[in-house]
């Protein structure tokens, strides 16, 4: 308190004993100032309340994406919805709390999030390309939010364009890219985001060009539990994306060439997003 500070002269009030003097400011000041092994446990302290709060965030958008919570179609689309809402916003911080971690060679602090966090994305691209007819029927709004999480992971897994007049008017200093993960992790790498950026985008493309939804074949399945068993945290959501991305893919080969009358004047790549 300031009469810890101030113990010398019991008159001085919280601001100082009335002065102006620029000297005793700077004393003031430096009396002030924390020790640096006090700051760097009150950073520590601070992160990891960071990171439970973060953790938290992304179990609750885990808990409502999952299917089967409740009986009425109408109510687990509505809570799906909030859960794809929820998982938008907190996948750039977590994936910033991430690189922080990996900054501070906590690997164990960032897998302890990272897996949470790839399973929130695995929900919602099952919402997605794996929906239910019931889902369907009730409208584009937990849709059109599913499209948005994709490019919001295209956009956090992909490299800051060089040019900067291709860079979106929207950065901000909470955005994510590659070039903010750090090296070193041996399993949270910047290769494996961009395979995850490389089919979200394939994906996303196809959307915009052709509309509607790939539904992946019901023999693919074992694919996906394939991928799950290989314990990468990752697996599960390339083994969504990249059937998708796949069968997009296959349909735009058989569009008309870009020589025809009949091509879509269309030039898509990741660098204009």
């Amino acid at each position: 308190s300031w009469l810890d500070v101030n113990h010398l002269n019991a008159n001085a009030g919280p601001y100082g004993n009335g002065t102006s003097s620029s000297k005793h400011h700077h004393h003031h000041s430096s009396s002030q100032r924390q020790p640096p092994a006090q700051l760097k446990r009150r950073q520590a302290k601070r992160l990891q309340r960071e990171g439970e709060i973060l953790r938290y965030w992304v179990q609750a958008s885990i808990a409502c994406t999952t299917p089967g919570v409740f009986t009425s179609d109408a109510a687990e689309v509505s809570v799906a919805s909030r859960g794809v809402i929820a998982a938008s916003a907190s996948i750039r911080p977590s994936l910033k709390h991430i690189a922080q971690r990996i900054r501070d060679a906590d690997d164990r602090g960032a897998n302890k999030i990272f897996g949470p966090v790839m399973k929130m994305v695995e929900g919602v691209l099952k919402k997605l390309f794996l929906s239910t007819p019931a889902e369907v029927d009730q409208g584009d709004a937990l849709r059109s939010s599913c499209i948005k999480f994709l490019e919001i992971v295209c956009l956090c897994c992909s490299g800051k364009p060089q040019d900067a007049s291709s860079r979106r008017k929207g950065n901000t200093p909470d955005d994510f890219s590659l070039e903010d993960l750090p090296a070193g992790h041996p399993i949270i790498t910047r290769e494996s985001l961009e395979s995850i950026a490389d089919y979200a985008f394939s994906a996303l493309r196809g959307l915009t060009m052709m509309g509607g939804q790939v539904k992946i074949d019901s023999n693919l399945l074992s694919d996906m539990l394939l991928g799950e068993s290989t314990g990468l945290p990752t697996a599960p959501v390339v083994s969504i994306l990249k059937p998708a991305a796949l069968g997009y893919l296959e349909l735009e080969s058989n569009l008309p060439s870009s020589d025809g009358e009949k091509a879509l004047d269309i030039s898509i790549d990741r660098s204009s997003l």
